[in-house]
């Protein structure tokens, strides 16, 4: 008979869920057990690498920002549905998409503000094709507004597969972080790429930085997860990123 857990489908826990547990393991007398359902921790005991950052967590009588990050990266990519890129392809997004605001170039009218204020991507992946990155003439593209403090951000995410003769299938993410009007990023910002395994990537802004940008590579069934890090306010962790048959 198999020696190990069955992998069960239930309702993962919520970001709430997350605070609650962070706020109870802060006290020593509190073991995780007690603390979760038996739905809840069932899901942690999938994942031993969430398992163990919640022991160093409790453990720790330095419960550091990065830790605190590195939890919740590693929680969204286990738990939360994530952002399929490879729709992108196709010029499409899915409803899930849709509702945390991403946008594609296809949906912009080309009279719109919003489509002048892209090709400064535009160019930006441009100069990296010069510089001499691999990007194919047509990657999957979307851009996300995101509101971080007073500080009007913009991601854009470019996607494609990565030709491969030994399996599995392998393909490509380039982030690049910059203002929605332009304007050069505050000194300090870094942007924080990673894995379930490890943080990837983690480019931090200099100045008079206009854009930031990192580039991952995995596995089709490997997620990134992508946090916006303010050098004075609370980070930001968005939804993972996923390249799924479709």
């Amino acid at each position: 008979s198999p020696n190990y857990l069955p992998r069960i489908s239930l309702n993962p826990p919520d970001f709430e869920t997350l605070e609650t547990l962070l706020y109870r393991l802060q006290y020593p007398e509190q073991t995780l057990w007690q603390t979760l359902t038996w739905e809840q921790g069932l899901t942690i005991l999938q994942s031993p690498e969430l398992l163990d950052l919640l022991y160093q967590w409790q453990l720790t009588p330095h419960r550091t920002r990065s830790l605190s990050i590195r939890i919740t990266e590693v929680f969204t990519i286990i738990t939360q549905k994530a952002i399929n890129t490879q729709q992108w392809l196709e010029g499409k997004l899915d409803e899930f998409a849709q509702g945390l605001g991403l946008f594609i170039p296809e949906t912009i009218t080309a009279n719109s503000s919003v489509f002048r204020s892209i090709d400064k991507f535009d160019n930006v992946i441009n100069e990296l094709r010069y510089q001499g990155m691999d990007i194919p003439p047509e990657p999957g593209r979307s851009y996300q507004d995101i509101d971080l403090g007073e500080i009007a951000l913009r991601l854009c995410a470019v996607t494609w597969p990565i030709d491969s003769p030994i399996p599995p299938p392998k393909w490509s993410l380039l982030l690049i972080l910059g203002t929605q009007l332009g304007t050069p990023l505050p000194d300090g910002f870094k942007l924080q790429v990673s894995n379930l395994k490890s943080i990837i990537h983690d480019p931090v802004s200099g100045l008079d930085d206009p854009f930031l940008f990192a580039r991952v590579e995995g596995r089709s069934d490997e997620k990134f997860v992508v946090t916006i890090i303010p050098p004075d306010s609370s980070p930001q962790t968005l939804s993972s990123y996923a390249f799924e048959p479709i």
